[in-house]
């Protein structure tokens, strides 16, 4: 059973959709379908979160599903929700980073319309670079860390038990340095690279002071295994 003041973050990055198989810079709409494997995930994500309401005690109204509007977040969210009988949240402060002039260019033409973007961009993938320091195309970084701050802050203020968020690679990368910030003396400047799959979950028992961490890009099934070990 989770503490009076505490509950479990769930950070969910979308399942695959065609979007990830041409490798485009993000768009707010289109080529958001899931794929065969996507859809897979998503019936995957619904099944482990009633399995986690059920390791921690927890009933469905006490546990909330939020997402971005993208579809393929959005539709995965609601899908668990209903899945569960639990609330939904749609929050567009969850929308991936925008990437301005590059938004649904596939990444292997972007370098001919932003050769430095592209190249520090592979350095930040490569966990060398600060992306604080990418500019020149798309939404600020720090703008987009505030946003994704403001959500997440909103969502733990609430008084649901357990709350999973589906979205972006960039989304769930901002939440988890916000975390990051507040437990483990991230540093203030730095904003770095953190390997997400698609489909994969990084969990936390948060309670706007303190956090104890579940782990970070988790198969569904780890997830479940570590909370398991938890109650034991």
């Amino acid at each position: 059973m989770l503490s009076p003041n505490s509950k479990l973050l769930i950070l969910a990055r979308h399942p695959e959709s065609t979007k990830n198989l041409e490798t485009r810079f993000s768009t707010s709409d289109g080529n958001e379908v899931l794929t065969d494997h996507g859809a897979s995930q998503a019936i995957e994500f619904a099944v482990i979160m009633n399995r986690t309401l059920e390791i921690l005690n927890v009933p469905p109204d006490r546990c909330c599903v939020a997402s971005s509007t993208s579809l393929r977040a959005r539709g995965t969210a609601e899908s668990a929700a209903s899945a569960i009988g639990s609330h939904v949240v749609v929050d567009r402060r969850l929308n991936a980073i925008s990437a301005g002039a590059l938004a649904g260019v596939e990444e292997v033409n972007a370098h001919k319309v932003a050769p430095r973007f592209v190249d520090d961009l592979e350095l930040y993938r490569a966990g060398v670079f600060n992306s604080y320091r990418l500019s020149g195309y798309g939404e600020d970084v720090r703008d987009f860390e505030t946003r994704i701050k403001a959500s997440l802050v909103g969502l733990l203020a609430t008084d649901f038990q357990v709350v999973a968020i589906v979205a972006h690679r960039s989304s769930i990368t901002a939440s988890l340095i916000v975390l990051a910030r507040l437990s483990l003396g991230y540093p203030e400047s730095f904003y770095g690279y953190i390997p997400l799959e698609l489909g994969n979950l990084s969990a936390a028992f948060v309670d706007l002071e303190n956090v104890a961490w579940v782990g970070i890009n988790l198969s569904p099934k780890e997830l479940n295994h570590r909370l398991l070990l938890r109650q034991d």
